[in-house]
């Protein structure tokens, strides 16, 4: 009983709420076109504040953001179809693929995960993310996420 009492008294003295912490996370899903909030293919679970967490992660955890930036979640996808034999999801993420970001004088490279994201703390500021060749202006917000996909082409040696 004083165990559940302590509990009660310490969940109310750090506005901790197991329900709330639940709902505060959103969960999107890239259909091909754009991010669709509850949609499974392709998710990403947000929360303004914290970085972004790839909804297939094995252990997400709830970091937040460093004081003064926003996050990006990169997506990189390949566009596909199914055939007569096999039905496919319309898009495949393409995890390893080298992406650069430029901007805010910042100059860095990194990698996709296994899930096809890229994600990163920014400080507020539009950026150029480019793939491939192709590039993309984001514009990066205080302690907000900018959702964001980068069509690649046929997997080429980077």
């Amino acid at each position: 009983m004083r165990l559940l009492l302590l509990l009660g008294i310490f969940f109310t003295a750090t506005g901790f709420s197991c329900a709330g912490a639940a709902s505060d996370w959103q969960s999107f899903g890239f259909d091909g076109n754009g991010f669709v909030k509850g949609a499974a293919s392709a998710a990403i679970r947000v929360r303004d504040g914290y970085l972004p967490v790839p909804a297939d992660a094995l252990a997400p955890r709830e970091d937040q953001l460093p004081e003064g930036t926003g996050a990006v979640a990169l997506l990189c996808f390949q566009q596909r179809s199914g055939g007569k034999l096999k039905s496919q999801s319309a898009v495949a993420p393409m995890a390893g693929v080298a992406v650069t970001v430029t901007g805010n004088s910042l100059t860095l490279a990194a990698r996709s995960d296994a899930s096809g994201y890229l994600i990163l703390a920014l400080t507020p500021g539009s950026y150029d993310f480019r793939l491939f060749g192709l590039s993309k202006k984001v514009a990066v917000e205080h302690g907000k996420t900018a959702l964001v996909a980068m069509r690649g082409g046929k997997r080429m040696v980077d």
